[in-house]
């Protein structure tokens, strides 16, 4: 961090601080890498001048795997807030900043709101949230109403059954899906180890 730092420095004495490009990729490095400062990239983000919807998808990123997790929902607000429309990149990350059962209902509605209910990445993140805080109906309801359902969202059902104690259920589910990897049999395989 402490040469991303002297880098920072030389990009704001050179005028270079006010390109959205340049500020953008050591935001990223500060929020993605393992060597990264979230304290920093919110340091970074707020000298932001214009941020982007890349800008605000990497800082709610970067809280979804921060010990912060709520700041990512923050982060949402304020996108709101400033008149910005998200993308499908930020919803998983969201679904992963839900500490509360009303969280999920809450992003939910906003991927349904911004169109995203056919994005099988943002399907699947609301199925795994949903089963993470036991509402395994309203995810089997999010997973049958979707009109694109890949491997991704097959499995993350099969999952949210299996970790709320209904292998029946999961392994029906698994049986009925069209097309497996060896990730879709992730939950049986250590149920038989």
């Amino acid at each position: 961090m402490d040469e991303l730092k002297q880098i920072h420095a030389q990009v704001i004495t050179t005028g270079l601080a006010r390109l959205t490009y340049t500020t953008s990729k050591i935001l990223a490095f500060c929020t993605t890498s393992e060597t990264g400062d979230m304290n920093y990239a919110e340091i970074v983000y707020n000298q932001v001048v214009i941020p982007t919807v890349f800008d605000f998808n990497t800082m709610i990123m970067g809280y979804s795997k921060s010990s912060k997790p709520n700041k990512g929902l923050e982060i949402y607000a304020r996108v709101q807030n400033e008149g910005f429309e998200p993308n499908g990149r930020a919803f998983p990350a969201l679904t992963k900043d839900c500490s509360s059962i009303s969280a999920p209902y809450q992003v939910h509605g906003q991927v349904m709101k911004f169109g995203q209910g056919c994005d099988v990445y943002v399907v699947s993140s609301i199925i795994n949230i949903y089963s993470k805080f036991g509402a395994i109906k309203i995810a089997r309801q999010v997973f049958d109403e979707s009109l694109n359902k890949n491997v991704v969202c097959w499995t993350s059902l099969i999952r949210g059954y299996y970790g709320n104690g209904l292998s029946d259920e999961a392994r029906q589910v698994f049986d009925s899906m069209p097309e497996r990897n060896d990730d879709s049999r992730f939950p049986f395989m250590q149920k038989e180890t």
